[in-house]
């Protein structure tokens, strides 16, 4: 009767594992993971029985044999060596040939392997001179620790060396980078007496892993004036540049920079590189960034991180193509990578206007499953954006709502919502609701004057009840009077619009103050009432407005001048009722008036509407106006009759 076979394949691979136990030295320590994604042993160098830290793992593949020629051939799939690129420690491959009982190592560092293509399986080849029986393991363990100290940027250091079991415990927990941990005990250490120039380092960098930049600083500064070295310097550079990035310290961002180029050379690593690569975009030097980067990506091609911010770089130069392709390196590296996802779907949706696509990748960040909401709090804008431009406003409205949730005084939430609540408030009862609650925490949150201007639509304020409601909130209205804007002619329209456009008139007031007019219009013969300046300053911005306004309908610049000549027009020969005074002057002095007066009143308006299309004209980067050229003889005949006859008017 046959009985059941063990198949080969399982026969060779119990060999290999025993035949690689009985090689690893008996003092160190190794264990077999419960579950095999790609790595089958563990294995901590240590030294009188006390592990230190350093460790590395073990890929062992098992064959029948390898062939003739040099090399024995490992096939691994794509998606494990996906998973070596996040371990933290170097990875050992190890294939067994059955048929010489021997096997051949090489560390996975040693193959150059572009993890950003599409390939589905890689070949590497081991070198057959490289016999398992014959390894070196006080090289292995000076290996490992060369390739530790390196990532820590801490030269000439050997753990072997170390007696005191705190100090064992405390590298190794900052060798398993976890960095809090290690702050503790080298702190500890340094109470208690440490003077070691490497323990100070060290609790620098654990300091600057944890975000504590401030006593990163301060530590590897005090290191520095103890024992100054390219590598101290250069961690003092990496501190810098993400404390300059975080505060946006400008002063830190240049200091980095400059330490960078001073002390870098073709021999750092691919992190110190990537960066001064960092510090270069921070300062806006996207093009020196670049070259940075790529330095970087030439040394390890599998940080998912650098090409993401190369992705950045390519995006504040405006070179989207370049950009999208940054990002998908960086997903292909790391599908999951939150920076990456959230950054190519920016560009979807800002860019290219593929808002659905976009949106399919921010929810792979922001799935119930994670709490990433809080830590992407400005990534929730272009959420809220796509699903407006999709058109569905009440999941716009939610994620507009969970940003402000996190930080409730955004000026980019509070304005995104705002703006979608301004257009979409007629729809239905509810938005109109929603829109009167939000426009009222907005009035009282910032005095926001497009929320003013709002709720006088909503609720249909006239004329009145609009400056009942804003005069005491705003210069621009302060000590005007109803019954005088009625009379000459000011609607409720006119100050809805005011209102509007509030954040681009007071910016151009502040440089051009109506002050720069009283050599115009000051007179020997009367004293000029701060009412008519109050009246003045009013006109001016209802002319500032309707001007951008007027552009704004067909994105005409002409328009621009046009509105302007026609505010003047309507509003200035009626204001010299309250230019000119009430009393009567004698007939001798009204011609002098006139002559002294009407050349200086004519001359401001001329000068306003001049310095309004400038600026209006800059600011959108239109096209240059002179308004002489579209200023009419005509246009200026009339208004010349128009304020001399009020002249008349009002001075008999």
């Amino acid at each position: 009767m046959d009985q059941p076979k063990r198949p080969q394949s399982h026969i060779i691979s119990t060999r290999s594992a025993k035949y690689l136990e009985n090689n690893i030295p008996d003092e160190w320590h190794f264990n077999v993971p419960a579950n095999d994604y790609g790595i089958d042993y563990q294995v901590e160098i240590s030294k009188n029985g006390q592990v230190t830290g350093l460790n590395f793992s073990l890929q062992l593949k098992s064959t029948e044999e390898t062939g003739k020629g040099n090399f024995a051939k490992v096939t691994l799939k794509h998606t494990t060596l996906n998973y070596y690129q996040v371990r933290l420690e170097p990875i050992m491959l190890i294939i067994y040939d059955a048929e010489h009982n021997e096997a051949y190592w090489s560390w996975l560092s040693d193959h150059r392997i572009d993890l950003t293509s599409d390939k589905k399986n890689y070949s590497l080849r081991i070198s057959k001179e490289n016999k398992l029986s014959e390894i070196d393991w006080n090289g292995i363990a000076s290996h490992v620790q060369k390739l530790f100290n390196a990532k820590s940027f801490i030269s000439d250091f050997d753990i072997l060396q170390i007696e005191n079991n705190l100090e064992l415990g405390a590298w190794k927990v900052y060798y398993q980078e976890d960095y809090e941990q290690a702050v503790y005990l080298f702190r500890r250490l340094i109470r208690e007496g440490s003077v070691s120039y490497n323990i100070h380092q060290a609790l620098a960098w654990s300091l600057y892993q944890t975000y504590q930049y401030n006593d990163a600083l301060s530590t590897i500064n005090l290191v520095i004036e103890s024992s100054e070295t390219p590598n101290s310097l250069k961690i003092k550079a990496c501190i810098l540049t993400e404390f300059g990035f975080a505060t946006q310290d400008k002063g830190k961002l240049i200091q980095a920079r400059n330490i960078f180029k001073e002390f870098l050379t073709g021999e750092d690593s691919a992190v110190m590189l990537y960066n001064y690569a960092n510090a270069l975009n921070s300062l806006g030097e996207f093009r020196e960034a670049i070259v940075q980067y790529r330095l970087s990506i030439k040394k390890d091609p599998n940080e998912a991180r650098c090409w993401k911010n190369l992705g950045t770089t390519y995006y504040n130069l405006g070179e989207h193509d370049k950009e999208m392709a940054c990002y998908d390196k960086a997903l292909a590296l790391n599908p999951e990578l939150p920076q990456a996802l959230f950054s190519k779907g920016i560009t979807l949706a800002q860019h290219f206007a593929k808002h659905d696509e976009a949106l399919v990748l921010f929810h792979k960040v922001l799935s119930e499953k994670n709490n990433l909401a809080q830590e992407y709090v400005n990534g929730l804008f272009w959420v809220a954006y796509c699903y407006e431009q999709i058109g569905d406003i009440d999941k716009a409205l939610f994620w507009v709502d969970k940003g402000l949730s996190f930080n409730g005084s955004s000026i980019y939430f509070l304005n995104f919502k705002s703006n979608l609540l301004g257009r979409e408030w007629r729809n239905t009862a509810k938005l109109k609701e929603i829109a009167i609650s939000f426009f009222k925490y907005r009035v009282e949150l910032d005095n926001d004057p497009k929320s003013w201007h709002q709720l006088a639509i909503i609720h249909n304020w006239d004329l009145s009840q609009i400056l009942s409601n804003v005069s005491a909130k705003f210069g621009l209205y302060k000590d005007l009077n109803y019954n005088v804007l009625a009379q000459l002619g000011f609607t409720k329209e006119d100050l809805q619009n005011t209102l509007s456009f509030m954040e681009y008139y007071k910016p151009f007031r502040d440089k051009y103050p109506t002050s720069r007019y009283i050599s115009n219009i000051i007179s020997p013969y009367f004293s000029i009432t701060a009412e008519f300046f109050n009246l003045l300053e009013l006109a001016f911005a209802v002319a500032f407005n309707q001007a951008l306004i007027s552009y704004r309908t067909d994105n005409n610049e002409i328009n621009i001048v046009n509105s302007l000549t026609g505010t003047m027009l309507r509003f200035m020969p009626v204001l010299i009722k309250y230019y000119l005074p009430e009393e009567k002057i004698t007939d001798a002095d009204t011609n002098e008036v006139i002559l002294s007066c009407f050349p200086g009143y004519t001359d401001m308006i001329y000068r306003e509407i001049g310095v309004q299309s400038g600026h209006i004209t800059v600011n959108l980067n239109l096209r240059k106006i002179d308004p002489v050229e579209y200023i009419s003889e005509e246009y200026q005949d009339q208004l010349g009759e128009a304020i001399y006859n009020n002249f008349i008017k009002y001075l008999n």
